[in-house]
């Protein structure tokens, strides 16, 4: 965290706002701290600050966006209702496989946590130009 951030934090002093940025920030910490067995007080206060920011420009920009955990909520109460199960279901999933869609707490990380694991990945690569 730069001196700026820490800076703007210890100014603030309000605390966050967002819950799902609170939520993601805080599964990522979670999972650092489990990998490295400890994290410092400003690695979690910096982690804090980036998603509460990144949550803030994607609702000024996006403001129908839901967060990955939301949309693994509902996704979840539509296949209850259809009966799916880890006995009767395969996932599978179609994400770009840009390294942007694949980091701890992305959307396919959720999936495959709460899914089991990916049976086959359906992928398409194109090229913008």
């Amino acid at each position: 965290m730069g001196n700026s951030q820490l800076k703007h934090l210890q100014e603030a002093r309000v605390g966050m706002k967002d819950i799902p940025a609170f939520r993601t920030a805080s599964k990522v910490i979670a999972e650092e701290m489990q990998e490295l067995g400890t994290m410092s007080y400003e690695r979690a206060a910096s982690i804090l600050y980036i998603y509460e920011n990144a949550f803030t420009v994607v609702k000024k920009h996006f403001p129908t966006a839901k967060c990955g955990t939301d949309i693994l909520s509902k996704a979840d109460q539509v296949l209850v209702e259809l009966g799916c199960t880890a006995n009767n279901t395969l996932y599978a999933q179609s994400i770009c496989p840009d390294e942007i869609n694949h980091g701890s707490g992305d959307i396919a990380k959720l999936f495959e946590k709460h899914m089991g694991e990916v049976c086959f990945v359906l992928l398409t690569l194109c090229a913008a130009g």
